[in-house]
Order: C-alpha cells, then structure tokens, then sequence
C-alpha cells in the first residue's frame, strides 16, 4: 500500500498521508513481535470424549408453576381493568359533577356559626321540653287529686252517648 501513501501525498492531504505511514510503521513492528512468537508456541493436545461430563439438571416445575400463577394473576388484572375501563366515564362525570360544587365563602365559619345556632336553638328546645315535662307531671298530680265521683260525673255524659 506504500502507493497509497504517495498518492495522498500526491493530492496534498498531508493529514491521511501522516496516518497512513504510522500504520505502516506500527504493522511492520507487530510483524517483527510476531515473527519469534510461532517458534514459542507448543502443538495443543487432541481433545478426546474419555469420561463422562454430568451437566447439572435444571428443574423447570417450580418454574414453570411460577410462571402460571403470574399468567392467572396477570388475567385476572386484566379482567378488572376491562370491567374498569367500562365504568370509567361515569366515574368521570360524577367528578366532573363534584369538581364544579361551588363552596360558600368562609364556609367553615359559617359553618361554625350555624352550628353555634343549632346548639341554641337545642338549648332552648330543652328547656322547652323540661317545661313541658315539669306540666305534664302537675297536671298528673292534680287529676290524681280530683275526687272519682267528679271525674264519673265528667265521663258520664260521653259514656251513654257511647252506649246508644
């Protein structure tokens, strides 16, 4: 090849003319190393079948068990995001319905201040209640204090219309 080194001479491309005789140069070293290198190498021995190799068996159930439990599995998720997939869209438009809920200003104290008046009016409803029930108990105590004679002649009257 030393024509191809003249010839990028030749055409002025000193930078691969440069490359091209390092090439050379390194070759022919190389040459030289591997020259003494074959004389120093001693024949390989045939390579015969004389005893017997034992490969290490490898147990494919477990494996193979494995790999069924994850093709179930795999189905199985398959299976719940086909039947996902069809309730999607309604689970979007309740999202879409509760994503366009427009809260109150300041709910929370509102909120607190409709509570606050929950629990008055509860109050007031109580003693109320506690009222009544203290009536109830009087009025109670004072038909027990009604003589029997005064309450038959204050039924008689509804009785007979009852009898006809």
């Amino acid at each position: 090849m030393p024509g191809t080194e003249f010839q990028a001479n030749a055409s002025g491309n000193t930078e691969l003319a440069s490359q091209l005789q390092a090439s050379i140069t390194a070759l022919v070293a190389a040459q030289a190393q591997a020259g003494n290198l074959s004389s120093s190498l001693q024949p390989l021995a045939s390579v015969t079948n004389e005893g017997s190799v034992q490969l290490p068996t490898l147990d494919t159930n477990a494996l193979t068990q494995t790999i069924t439990q994850i093709s179930t599995a795999y189905e199985s998720i398959e299976s719940s995001f086909a039947k996902l997939s069809t309730k999607l869209p309604e689970i979007q438009k309740q999202l879409d319905q509760l994503s366009n809920i427009k809260l109150p200003e300041n709910a929370m104290s509102q909120l607190k201040d409709n509570v606050d008046k929950i629990n008055a009016g509860m109050k007031v409803l109580d003693q109320g209640l506690t009222t009544v029930s203290k009536n109830m108990g009087l009025l109670d105590k004072s038909t027990d204090s009604l003589p029997s004679q005064l309450q038959q002649t204050a039924l008689t009257p509804y009785s007979a219309a009852l009898n006809n």
